[in-house]
């Protein structure tokens, strides 16, 4: 049975492309440090208060995307959406304009999240969740929500990431059909917060992996494996 693409896999991939191929295929899930514990923590917290908050003004309405006019909702909470390939949970849905009909109806998204800042990896799971949402419904949304930390709305331009989206899954999927092996550990500034540090730090050390360097990322390595093979080629 093929693996679902979910939002942490396809973030992940931003960060290093091993860190996503070990998400999906290793038995050894990692080791949670303190950051990340801290994170989903304040995540689920900060994603509790801010739904209860809303269903204070609104009905509360199933969570799922609406099949029937009798079903649509101003606001729907925590919607799961899956499809045959992937799986995705959006923390709020809110209907676009006055539509009461299915073929017409749209539905914007918006993302919790457990920090102060917006990051890129928060944008693409964003876009990625849009991407989703479009298979529901009949346009991609060109815009989504963050709800940071301190409870303000963040409305996020998705467009410019929609490409990226669409490039990592092309990745994701073939490597579901025949995974390969991982890809070759780089060293890089998220290694400091990733389950998997002690693990790929390591098979640096033993393969004296040029990335042990600081400062040395994937495309001065790949540059400084070219030179060292042309020179054995002399």
């Amino acid at each position: 049975m093929y693996k679902k693409i979910t939002p942490k896999v396809v973030s992940a991939y931003v960060e290093c492309p091993r860190k996503a191929f070990q998400l999906m295929f290793a038995d050894d899930k990692g080791i949670p440090n303190e950051y990340t514990q801290s994170l989903e923590e304040d995540t689920d917290k900060n994603r509790r208060n801010y739904i209860a908050t809303l269903k204070d003004k609104y009905p509360i309405a199933n969570p799922t995307v609406p099949h029937t006019a009798q079903e649509i909702q101003k606001k729907v909470f925590e919607t799961p959406l899956e499809t045959e390939d992937f799986l995705a949970s959006a923390d709020i849905l809110t209907k676009v304009g006055d539509s009461t009909s299915l073929r017409k109806l749209n539905y914007s998204h918006s993302l919790v999240i457990g920090t102060h800042k917006i990051n890129k990896q928060q944008k693409i799971q964003l876009a990625f969740i849009g991407h989703i949402l479009s298979m529901y419904q009949k346009e991609k949304p060109m815009s989504g929500v963050m709800i940071a930390m301190d409870g303000k709305s963040h409305k996020v331009n998705l467009a410019p990431f929609y490409k990226e989206v669409d490039l990592i899954l092309e990745v994701l999927k073939q490597w579901r059909i025949s995974p390969k092996q991982a890809p070759s550990v780089i060293l890089n500034k998220h290694c400091s917060c990733c389950l998997f540090q002690k693990q790929c730090e390591k098979i640096a050390r033993d393969s004296d992996c040029l990335s042990l360097l600081g400062g040395i990322g994937k495309k001065e390595v790949t540059a400084v494996r070219l030179n060292i093979d042309q020179a054995q080629l002399v």
